[in-house]
């Protein structure tokens, strides 16, 4: 179950990309080739993107099971508090690679995004993560993490790079990311956003070229 869902994780965005309409100001809903679309791959229409479908995130959170996270919640945490949780998570733990993270200060039904794959709900995300990237064959290095607090948000920034776990083992080449972090009333990651130096295209193409 594992690999196959490896292998849709990575398969799947890279379709998005080259069934969604790409005439420049976006698809029309009323035309045949739009609807078309819509029909045979109803997973790629997100009413909350007013974008096209090639320019989405692919949302990937059905594979997973939204399972109820048991850990009691650290809610009230300052913003540097809660900052230095996720420094820890990244520096150390790695987590955006491995999903070894501190799920405590991230609410359960977390928005996670980056410019290839979305998905809601911290169990699916960890879940999602655990079949990636090989952590004995990748890095992650924490370069700054910020606080943004008239926005009660934190800002990170990295360099990663490693191997998937896929029967090809391709690898992805070093990119830097930054994550932004949007925190609410509790204290609580509700959204984590990531956006990359490289092009969704870049990284699928990578992903399609054998490591060995």
């Amino acid at each position: 179950m594992a690999r196959k869902s490896a292998w849709a994780l990575w398969l799947l965005p890279w379709a998005a990309t080259w069934t969604g309409p790409h005439e420049q100001g976006g698809a029309d809903p009323k035309s045949n080739l739009y609807r078309r679309h819509a029909g045979l791959l109803p997973f790629l229409s997100t009413p909350a993107y007013a974008v096209p479908v090639s320019e989405r995130p692919f949302e990937w959170g059905f594979l997973w099971q939204d399972k109820a996270n048991e850990d009691p919640k650290r809610t009230k945490l300052s913003l540097p508090e809660l900052a230095e949780v996720l420094r820890q998570d990244l520096a150390e733990g790695k987590y955006i690679l491995t999903g070894n993270l501190t799920t405590a200060v991230f609410a359960d039904d977390c928005r996670f995004e980056d410019p290839n794959n979305a998905v809601s709900g911290l169990a699916r995300y960890r879940q999602a993560l655990s079949v990636l990237f090989d952590p004995e064959e990748s890095f992650l290095k924490l370069q700054d993490i910020s606080l943004e607090s008239d926005a009660n948000a934190i800002r990170a920034q990295y360099i990663a790079g490693g191997v998937l776990k896929l029967p090809w083992r391709p690898k992805i080449a070093p990119w830097s990311g930054q994550l932004r972090y949007t925190v609410n009333s509790e204290g609580l990651v509700v959204s984590q956003v990531d956006q990359w130096n490289i092009t969704r295209f870049d990284a699928l193409r990578q992903t399609f070229t054998p490591g060995r």
